[in-house]
C-alpha cells in the first residue's frame, strides 16, 4: 500500500463516527508481534529523529479495518519533549504500520487516534518508555 493510500484510509477511517477516548474502548486483542513492532518502531523514530521524548503517557495500540476489510494497526500516545517546553505541554504521537512504518508528531494526531472505529488493544507506555530510557 503506498504511502498516500495508507494516509488516506487512516484519515477516512478517523473521519466518520464519534469520537472516543482509547481508555474506554474494549480491550482489542493484537498480536503480540505487531504490539512489539511499533513499540520498537516508535522508539526507534524517536532516537533518530527530533523532537526527543523524556517521558511517554497514554501509549496504546490499535487497529481498525478499512472499507476493503484490510487490518491496519496504530501506536499513538503522548510525549513530554526534551528540551520541556515552557508551557509543559505533551505531545501527541501516532506510529502508523505502513511498509514499514510511519510517525505523526503534532496537533492533528489526536483526532486520528481518539476515533471510535479504532479498537484497542493494551497499554504500552511501559514498554515503550524503558526502549527509549534503554542506553543507545
Amino acid at each position: 500500500m503506498t504511502r498516500a493510500t495508507m494516509f488516506a484510509a487512516f484519515t477516512l477511517a478517523a473521519c466518520g463516527g464519534t469520537e472516543t477516548s482509547h481508555s474506554r474502548a474494549p480491550e482489542a486483542s493484537i498480536d503480540p508481534a505487531m504490539t512489539q513492532f511499533l513499540v520498537d518502531s516508535a522508539a526507534s523514530d524517536f532516537r533518530a529523529h527530533r523532537p526527543n521524548p523524556v517521558r511517554v503517557r497514554n501509549a496504546r495500540v490499535g487497529s481498525f479495518a478499512a472499507a476493503g476489510g484490510e487490518m491496519h494497526y496504530v501506536l499513538c500516545g503522548e510525549f513530554l519533549p526534551e528540551p520541556k517546553p515552557a508551557d509543559g505541554r505533551w505531545l501527541f504521537f501516532a506510529t502508523v504500520k505502513t511498509d514499514p512504518y510511519e510517525q505523526y508528531v503534532g496537533p492533528d494526531v489526536p483526532a486520528q487516534c481518539r476515533h471510535a472505529a479504532i479498537r484497542w488493544g493494551r497499554e504500552v507506555t511501559a514498554s515503550l518508555q524503558s526502549r527509549l530510557d534503554a542506553p543507545r
